[in-house]
């Protein structure tokens, strides 16, 4: 994190008529009417019983690579549609994708994230023709960019998970996305309010910092037309998790969790404080001393480091 400095710092009603016409319905509606009656219970399961589900999924298939990298499966919903392979869609979406990055003269600048995605093992190329006979069949996610000029990182591309045609259903509705991390943000402000110190810091790029077994990978291809070129397509899947998907922010809690479940004596209390402290890949911490701040700030970068997570520190200051 290297050093820092601590400084101080009128009513209306209104009558809502529905009809449903077969043509125009959502496509899950009809699977769940089609099933009516011969459903297993899993369907009628509750959201808190399903979200625990999908933890016993997690706890029974994360595993940790020899770089000791985490990876997971996604937590696939008991009896969801069938998924399509969104194809179509995407073609026509990435037409318009390269078009506005054409006339933004930043098709370069979006290309080499993919470049640099691959160099780091990221995505990588495959044979659109090839399909992993474990997996769950092939899905295409459709992808734009988006532009933060006083970042780092100037563009990025974005997938949507949630792309579907009229007779479809996305990624996102076959898949379990887990406890709504949003309750958790006054909790951990009303804990921060209670130090002397205060630590903001933030993981680097850390959805993609978690593997995805090669049985889910296929549902995550993309295409890209290299060099804009619309005759030299590649077609490239996601090894990480993907940020665009409703389940990522529950696999990098549930990971974050795992990783400092296990941490022992004598920074078992140390672990215990960053994981309260976490909010998706943020942390809001607080210390009550200076050397507090140096060893808390060493120890819990060395135990992310670990897991292949970059835990950078951001901001320093006085809470009294």
């Amino acid at each position: 994190m290297g050093k820092s400095d601590i400084i101080n710092t009128n009513k209306s009603s209104s009558l809502l008529v529905l009809s449903l016409h077969v043509n125009n319905a959502k496509i899950s509606d009809l699977w769940n009417l089609d099933s009516l009656g011969i459903k297993e219970d899993s369907a009628k399961r509750t959201k808190t019983e399903t979200q625990e589900l999908a933890l016993e999924h997690f706890r029974e298939t994360v595993s940790r690579d020899s770089t000791g990298r985490y990876k997971v499966n996604l937590p696939w919903l008991d009896g969801h549609p069938p998924l399509h392979d969104n194809k179509e869609l995407s073609q026509k979406r990435l037409k318009h994708t390269v078009k506005s990055l054409k006339s933004k003269n930043r098709l370069n600048e979006y290309q080499e994230v993919f470049n640099q995605w691959e160099n780091e093992g990221i995505i990588e190329q495959i044979n659109p023709d090839k399909v992993n006979p474990e997996g769950l069949g092939i899905h295409y996610l459709p992808h734009r960019a988006v532009f933060k000029d006083n970042s780092t990182t100037k563009v990025r591309p974005v997938f949507d998970g949630s792309a579907k045609t009229r007779n479809s259903v996305s990624i996102n509705e076959c898949i379990e996305k887990g406890p709504n991390l949003i309750e958790m943000i006054p909790a951990i402000l009303n804990r921060f309010r209670w130090g002397k110190i205060g630590v903001i810091s933030d993981i680097k790029q850390a959805f993609l910092q978690i593997a995805l077994n090669e049985s889910d990978r296929d549902v995550l291809r993309f295409m890209w037309w290299k060099d804009g070129d619309p005759q030299n397509i590649v077609t490239y899947r996601h090894c990480r998790v993907v940020f665009g998907i409703s389940c990522s922010p529950f696999l990098l809690a549930a990971v974050l969790n795992h990783v400092l479940d296990q941490v022992e004596e004598p920074l078992r209390s140390l672990s215990v404080k960053l994981k309260d402290s976490l909010y998706v890949d943020n942390s809001v911490a607080r210390v009550d001393s200076v050397s507090e701040l140096e060893h808390f700030r060493t120890e819990t970068q060395r135990i992310l480091k670990a897991a292949k997570f970059d835990l950078r520190g951001k901001i320093i200051f006085s809470l009294r």
